[in-house]
């Protein structure tokens, strides 16, 4: 979820912030160099943490909030910056709950990805089998070169790419949710319910999409450019 830790649901990650600020209670400084580096992780990912951090962190410290005018009389972990009698507020539960949202709507573009991506294959395919039968040389889209009969070929978008293909689509719908998919086996990938949207988005392709060929090496640097 963020560093080098990764927690299975947005709950577990806010326990385990509970379990170490526990140890310190009522009035710790936190001293064990893991849960220092923990926080220090988590500071990371905080939307102000030029703010947060300051001149340097010095040291975590666990308070009980009321008395630092907090919103809540629960105990807490501040920040000691350097050069600064105060201590810092820093509300790790809303860092870690934003994470979850980021990743949670990342899961929604994948799951949609993969069902837009099902969706238009019987096309795709149909590209590259028209245009094998077809005798023309298999020229990439990506480099110019010409490739053999007999090579491994992928099928690309090339204006619009991929993704802006898709963003172009879902900006129809107000939230990615009413794009509604269902999982079939890991091998088929998943599927669009609604066909009203399916058949959409197939026309949508049609008329947007200009398709190329390229090596799968070549289709992948491309993914990695846009990374």
């Amino acid at each position: 979820m963020f560093g080098i830790y990764s927690f299975p649901s947005e709950t577990k990650a806010k326990e385990e912030c509970k379990r170490i600020r526990d140890k310190y209670i009522p009035d710790g400084r936190l001293t064990d160099p893991a849960d220092d580096v923990f926080f220090r992780a988590l500071v990371d990912e905080h939307r102000h943490r030029e703010e947060k951090v300051g001149a340097g962190i010095e040291y975590f410290q666990v308070r009980l909030n009321g008395s630092l005018r907090a919103r809540t009389g629960n105990y807490g972990v501040w920040i000691k910056q350097y050069g600064v009698d105060d201590l810092i507020d820093f509300g790790y539960g809303g860092v870690i709950s934003r994470l979850a949202n980021a990743g949670g709507a990342r899961q929604e573009h994948a799951r949609i990805d993969r069902a837009l991506r099902l969706a238009i294959r019987p096309i795709t395919d149909e590209f590259l089998s028209t245009w094998r039968e077809s005798g023309r040389p298999l020229v990439s889209c990506l480099s110019g070169e010409t490739m053999r009969s007999g090579d491994a070929i992928d099928v690309v978008h090339d204006v619009p790419r991929w993704g802006e293909l898709v963003r172009g689509f879902i900006a129809r719908f107000a939230e990615l949710s009413a794009i509604e998919t269902r999982r079939l086996d890991q091998s088929l990938g998943e599927i669009i319910v609604s066909d009203e949207i399916r058949s959409s988005w197939i026309q949508y392709h049609r008329d947007h999409a200009v398709l190329g060929l390229s090596t799968p090496q070549e289709n992948a640097a491309r993914s990695r450019e846009l990374a």
